[in-house]
C-alpha cells in the first residue's frame, strides 16, 4: 500500500484526471458551441482509444449495419466507413510494428477483387480534374444527371 511507485502512479493519474474533470465541466457548463462538442468528441475519443485497440474488427463487423451517419464531416458519410477507417488504419500499425503478425492473403477472393476495382475506377473522374473543377467551379465533361 505505501510502495513508492503506486503512489506516483496514483499521483500522476490524478494530476491528469482533475484538470480534465475540470476543464470538462467548464465547457459543458457553458454553452454548447462547435467548439464545446468537438472537445468533447476529442476527449471522448481519446477515452475510447484503449477499446477500440483492443476490439476495433468487433466493432467494425457489429456496425455493419447501422444507418447513423456522421452530420458534421462533409457528404454525411455513414458511421461504419469512419469504423473501416479506423480499423484499417489499426491494423496497418500492428503490422508495423510487429511483422509476424501479417494479414491473411487469399488469393481466390483478393483477385477478383482487384478486377471488379478496375472498371469501378474508369467510371470516376481523375483527382486532378476534380481539383481543377473545384477551383475554376465549373463541371466541365461530366453530365451529373
Amino acid at each position: 500500500m505505501t510502495d513508492p511507485r503506486l503512489v506516483v502512479r496514483s499521483v500522476l493519474v490524478y494530476a491528469c484526471c482533475i484538470p480534465l474533470a475540470i476543464l470538462l465541466g467548464y465547457i459543458l457548463g457553458n454553452q454548447l458551441s462547435y467548439t464545446s462538442l468537438v472537445t468533447l468528441g476529442l476527449v471522448l475519443s481519446f477515452l475510447l482509444l484503449p477499446v477500440l485497440l483492443r476490439w476495433h474488427y468487433a466493432i467494425l463487423i457489429l456496425s455493419w449495419n447501422t444507418i447513423a451517419v456522421l452530420p458534421f464531416i462533409p457528404g454525411r458519410p455513414q458511421l461504419r466507413l469512419l469504423l473501416v477507417g479506423v480499423s484499417l488504419t489499426i491494423s496497418w500499425l500492428v503490422y508495423a510494428l510487429d511483422r509476424r503478425r501479417s494479414p491473411l492473403n487469399v488469393r481466390s477472393i483478393s483477385l477478383p477483387l482487384l478486377a471488379l476495382l478496375g472498371p469501378s475506377l474508369q467510371q470516376w473522374p481523375s483527382p486532378a480534374v476534380r481539383v481543377s473543377d473545384h477551383l475554376v467551379g465549373a463541371r466541365v465533361g461530366r453530365d451529373d444527371t
